[in-house]
C-alpha cells in the first residue's frame, strides 16, 4: 500500500496529522513524520537528512506521498528527494496538498488500495468539499447524478438504497470507514445523493464522498458491479445498520428483549438459525506460551521474520483463487490479515523493541501485537473495532510458529454442542464443522465481523455480545435464536416447544430446497447441463454434495501443501484426497498442484520474478521440480482406486509441456506398478485452458488430452493483458468481453472436433448470465463454488438452450462486454430471472 511521510515545521503538527490518520485507518497503516529541527527536532524547522531517512524507512513497493506544510518545508523535501537512490527505495512523489486535508483523503484512498497517482489525487482534491461547502467562488463544481457517466458497466451489477440516519450524515469519519470497508473488494462502486442529486461518485474517493455533502435524512443510491458486488453491498448495508461507526451505544432492538423462558442471558443477531444442545467453551488466546531469554538480537528478528513470512503464506495459500468457497470467508479476510504481516512500520517496531529493548521475538511479538489490538479496541468506529479479532488471529498463528507447533486451531469436542467463547477469532470459524459446533454465542463482536460472515456461510447460528453467560453455565442445555439474538439457558418446556416448532418449519423450507438441487438440470429444450463444483478442501466437498453437485469439476491440490514448513509426503497425500473422495458423487476433476511465483510455498524456493503471472508457475514450475511432482502424480494415481478421478495440468500454453507432463505422469505408473502399489490407470487426463495459445490449439491438445476445462479467470487476465490482482484493471476483467468468448469459442470448436470433454471451473461460471453465454457457445458442463450450486441449475431449467445459442452468436459480434451482458440480460428478465 502506498505510505505517507508528514513533513512540516512543527514536530507537534505533523504528530497530531499522524494521529489523525491513523484514527481512520488500519492501525499499523505506514504514516512517517520528518518534523522539526534541533537535536530532538522540537525547534521549528525542517531538517534534509532527518527527512531522507525517513523516506529510506518507509520506503513501500507501490510509493510514497509526501506532503510538506509550507515554505522551507517544499525546499527540504526536495533536497532530500535529490539524495535517494529511487531504484532502491521504489517511487516517491511530492505533494502539493495542505497537509492536514490531503493526510486525511490520502489515507482513505491508499487504504482502499489506490496507485500513487490515485493517492495524490485525492490528496490534491481534498480542498474541493470544504470550497463548496463555503460556496467559494473558485470551487470546482460537480455535475448531477443523471449527466455524468458510470466508471464501469461491463459487470454483473446490483443496486441498494439506504436513508442515512447518522446524526452529522456521511462526514469525515464516517465517509472513511465506507472507503475502507469497501476496499476488499473488486467491483466498481459508485453512490448517488437521491435527495440533493448530487453524483454518481467512486465510493473509494473519500474527497467524492464528501461532495455529495450527505445530510441525515438524506438518501443514497449504491450501485455495485463486479463478480463480488453483492457481498459489498451486504458490507455497506451492515456498516450502515451499525451508523458507520457513529453510535457509540447501540439501541436495542425491541425485538431482541428476552422471551418467556429465557434464563440469565441476552445478545444480538449474527448469523442466522436455530440451535439446542450443551454447552462447551473454547479459550481463544493462549498467552506467551514460554519466557525463555531472548538471544542475539540478529537471531531473535531472524526468527521472528521467518514466522511472520511463513504465516503470511500460509494463509494467501489458503485464501487464493476462491477457496473462499460457500462464503466470503477467503481472499478478502485472509488477504487482510496477510497484510498485517508485510506492515513496514510493524516490522520496524518489531525490530525496535527486539534490538533495544533486549526481547525475544516471542515476547516482542505478543507485546506489539497486543498493542495494536488494543487501539483497535479503543476506536469509536465498531466496524474498526472488530479488526482487533483480526489482529489476535494472526497473533495467535505467528506465536505459534515461533514456538514451533501448528498455526492451525482445532476444534475438539466429544459430542455436539454450542461453543461459547469471549471472542471467536476467523481462523477458529474456519474450522467450526456444522455437524459438531451446533452454534456459536460470544461475549464480544458484532454482526460485522470476520467471524459472523464465516458462520454465516457455514450455516451455523451465531449470537454475538450475550451477557449472562459465565463458565458456571457450562455442560448445561442452551437454546439459541442467532436470527434475533435470543439465548435461552436451560429452557422451559414453553420455550422448548416454540423453539422446536421454529427449527422445524426452518429446517421444512430447506429440505424443499435441497430437494430442487438434488434434481437433474434439463434446459426447456431437453438438453442435460451438468453442474460441478470446484472445491479446496474436505468442507467444501461435503457442502458440494450437500448442493446437489453432479460431481467435482475442480479440486485445488494446493490445500495439501499450505501450512506446511516441509511438503507433504505421497502418504499424507493419498490419505487427504480420499478423505475428499468419500462425500463425493460423480467424477471428480484433480487439479495438479497450482503454484508459482505470486503463490508461493515455503519448502519451495523460487527466484523473484518482475511479472509472476508470466512467469514459472502451475505445469512450468511442476516440471521443474520432479521430486515434487513425481510423489504428487503417485498420491493421485493411488487415491483414484475405486473413484471416477480426472486427472487435469493447470496453465498449458505449449505442445512441449504436454508431453513433459505426460512423461512424468508414465514415469509416476510404472514406478507403481513396479512395486505392485494399486493405483488408478488407465486415467482420464486433461488440461486446464487458461492461456489464449491452449485456447487456439486445443484442436490439437485433443491428440494428447480426454478433456479441458476452460479457467476463466486466467484467460481472461492473458487475453485482455489486465493482471486480475490489480483492482484499476478492474474493468477489462470480464469474461464476457468478445475476445475472451472468441478464444472460448475457438476451444469448444476444436474439443468438439476431437470429441473431448470440455468445462468451464472459472468464477464466471457461477454468474448467471456468464453461464448462459457458455451453455449458448456450447459448453454443457460448468464447474461453479458450491453455495452457488442450487442457483446454476434453476437457471437452465428456465431456458431454452437454441435461444441461447442464437445469443451467444450475436454476443461475439459486440463490441464490448456491456453489450453481452445486455443481450443476455434482457432475455433472462423475461424468461428465466435469477
Amino acid at each position: 500500500m502506498v505510505g505517507l511521510v508528514l513533513v512540516s515545521h512543527s514536530r507537534k503538527l505533523a504528530e497530531a496529522v499522524r494521529e489523525l490518520v491513523q484514527q481512520t485507518t488500519n492501525s499499523g497503516f505506514p504514516v512517517a513524520v520528518a518534523a522539526g529541527a534541533g537535536d530532538h527536532h522540537e525547534q521549528l524547522g525542517t531538517d534534509v537528512v532527518q527527512i531522507a531517512n525517513v523516506l529510506q524507512k518507509l520506503a513501500c513497493p507501490e510509493g510514497v506521498l509526501v506532503l510538506m506544510d509550507m515554505g522551507s518545508a517544499v525546499l527540504s523535501a526536495e533536497t532530500a528527494l535529490e539524495l535517494q537512490d529511487l531504484s532502491e527505495l521504489g517511487p516517491i512523489r511530492l505533494c502539493p496538498a495542505p497537509l492536514v486535508e490531503g493526510a486525511f483523503a490520502a489515507a482513505a484512498s491508499a487504504q482502499a488500495g489506490g496507485t500513487l497517482a490515485e493517492v495524490a489525487r485525492e490528496a490534491e482534491l481534498s480542498l474541493v468539499a470544504k470550497q463548496q461547502q463555503l460556496r467559494s467562488e473558485n470551487a470546482v463544481k460537480m455535475a448531477p447524478a443523471q449527466s455524468r457517466g458510470t466508471t464501469c458497466s461491463s459487470e454483473e451489477t446490483e443496486e441498494l438504497v439506504l436513508t442515512i440516519e447518522t446524526q452529522h450524515g456521511l462526514h469525515a469519519r464516517p465517509a472513511a470507514a465506507l472507503v475502507q470497508a469497501i476496499s476488499p473488494f473488486s467491483s466498481a462502486i459508485e453512490i448517488s445523493n437521491l435527495t440533493s442529486g448530487r453524483g454518481p461518485i467512486p465510493a473509494r474517493s473519500l474527497t467524492s464522498l464528501a461532495l455529495l455533502q450527505v445530510q441525515k435524512g438524506d438518501r443514497i443510491k449504491v450501485v455495485s458491479r463486479g463478480a463480488d458486488c453483492q457481498a459489498a453491498l451486504e458490507v455497506i448495508r451492515a456498516l450502515a445498520a451499525a451508523g458507520f461507526g457513529e453510535q457509540a451505544n447501540a439501541v436495542t432492538d425491541p425485538r431482541l428483549e428476552m422471551a418467556n423462558g429465557t434464563s440469565g442471558a441476552r445478545g444480538l443477531p449474527a448469523s442466522d438459525g436455530i440451535a439446542v444442545g450443551p454447552l462447551a467453551m473454547i479459550e481463544e488466546w493462549e498467552g506467551l506460551g514460554d519466557d525463555r531469554p531472548a538471544g542475539e538480537p540478529t537471531t531473535e528478528v531472524a526468527k521472528l521474520i521467518a514466522a511472520m513470512r511463513a504465516v503470511s503464506e500460509q494463509v494467501l495459500c489458503e485464501g487464493m483463487e476462491d477457496s473462499s468457497g460457500s462464503p466470503q470467508r477467503g481472499a478478502p479476510i485472509l488477504k487482510a490479515q496477510a497484510l498485517l504481516l508485510s506492515d513496514p512500520v510493524l516490522l520496524t517496531n518489531l525490530k525496535s523493541r527486539i534490538e533495544t529493548g533486549r526481547l525475544s521475538a516471542t515476547r516482542a511479538w505478543v507485546e506489539t501485537t497486543r498493542e495494536l489490538a488494543g487501539q483497535y479496541q479503543a476506536m469509536d468506529d465498531p466496524y474498526l473495532r472488530e479488526r482487533a479479532a483480526d489482529v489476535g488471529d494472526i497473533a495467535r498463528r505467528v506465536l505459534r510458529e515461533i514456538q514451533g507447533g501448528e498455526s492451525h486451531v482445532e476444534i475438539r469436542l466429544d459430542h455436539p454442542a454450542i461453543l461459547f467463547t469471549d471472542e471467536l477469532l476467523p481462523g477458529t470459524a474456519t474450522v467450526c464443522d456444522p455437524a459438531v459446533v451446533l452454534g456459536v454465542i460470544t461475549g464480544k463482536g458484532s454482526a460485522m465481523s470476520h467471524s459472523a460472515i464465516i458462520l454465516r456461510t457455514l450455516g451455523i447460528p451465531m449470537v454475538v455480545g450475550a451477557a449472562g453467560i459465565d463458565k458456571a453455565a457450562l455442560g448445561q442445555t442452551v437454546a439459541m435464536d442467532g436470527s434475533t439474538g435470543e439465548v435461552w439457558i436451560n429452557p422451559d418446556t414453553q420455550t422448548a416447544a416454540a423453539l422446536t416448532k421454529r427449527k422445524e418449519d426452518q429446517m421444512a423450507r430447506r429440505q424443499l430446497t435441497e430437494a430442487a438441487r438434488s434434481q437433474p438440470s434439463f434446459t426447456l429444450d431437453g438438453t442435460c447441463m451438468e453442474v460441478l463444483a470446484n472445491v479446496g478442501n474436505l468442507r467444501e466437498s461435503e457442502v458440494a454434495a450437500e448442493n446437489g453437485a453432479d460431481g467435482v469439476g475442480l479440486l485445488r491440490t494446493e490445500f495439501l501443501f499450505v501450512s506446511r514448513a516441509q511438503a507433504p509426503s505421497e502418504e499424507e497425500q493419498t490419505r487427504a484426497l480420499r478423505e475428499i473422495y468419500a462425500s463425493v458423487i460423480g467424477p471428480i476433476t484433480v487439479r495438479t498442484l497450482d503454484v508459482g511465483a505470486e503463490k508461493s510455498m515455503p519448502f519451495l524456493p523460487q527466484s523473484k520474478e518482475h511479472n509472476p503471472y508470466l512467469g514459472v508457475r502451475g505445469i512450468r514450475l511442476s516440471l521443474q521440480s520432479p521430486n515434487l511432482f513425481l510423489p504428487h502424480l503417485r498420491a493421485i494415481l493411488r487415491s483414484g482406486v475405486g473413484h471416477e478421478v480426472w486427472l487435469m495440468f493447470p496453465m498449458i500454453s505449449v505442445r512441449l509441456e504436454v508431453r513433459e507432463a505426460l512423461s512424468q505422469l508414465d514415469q509416476a505408473h510404472r514406478e507403481l506398478a513396479s512395486r505392485g502399489i494399486p493405483h488408478l490407470w488407465p486415467i482420464k487426463r486433461g488440461a486446464m485452458i487458461e492461456v489464449p495459445s491452449a485456447a487456439l490449439m486445443t484442436g490439437q491438445l485433443a491428440e494428447d488430452f480426454d478433456f479441458f476445462s476452460i479457467g476463466t479467470n486466467d484467460l481472461t487476465q492473458y487475453t485482455m493483458a489486465a493482471d486480475r490482482s490489480n483492482t484499476a484493471m478492474a474493468n477489462l476483467q470480464d469474461a464476457l468481453h468478445p475476445a475472451v468468448l472468441r478464444l472460448m469459442k475457438s476451444a469448444v470448436d476444436g474439443a468438439q472436433k476431437g470429441k473431448r470433454h470440455l468445462s468451464v471451473c472459472g468464477d464466471a461460471a457461477a454468474d448467471p448470465l456468464s453461464a448462459a453465454i457458455f451453455a449458448g457457445l456450447g459448453i454443457r458442463s460448468l464447474s461453479v463454488r458450491p453455495n452457488r450450486i442450487a442457483h446454476v441449475k434453476a437457471l437452465f431449467r428456465k431456458v431454452q438452450l437454441a435461444d441461447l445459442a442464437r445469443i451467444a452468436s450475436r454476443a461475439l459480434r459486440c463490441q464490448d462486454a456491456a453489450g453481452v451482458r445486455r443481450l443476455i440480460m434482457g432475455y433472462l428478465n423475461n424468461v428465466a430471472s435469477p
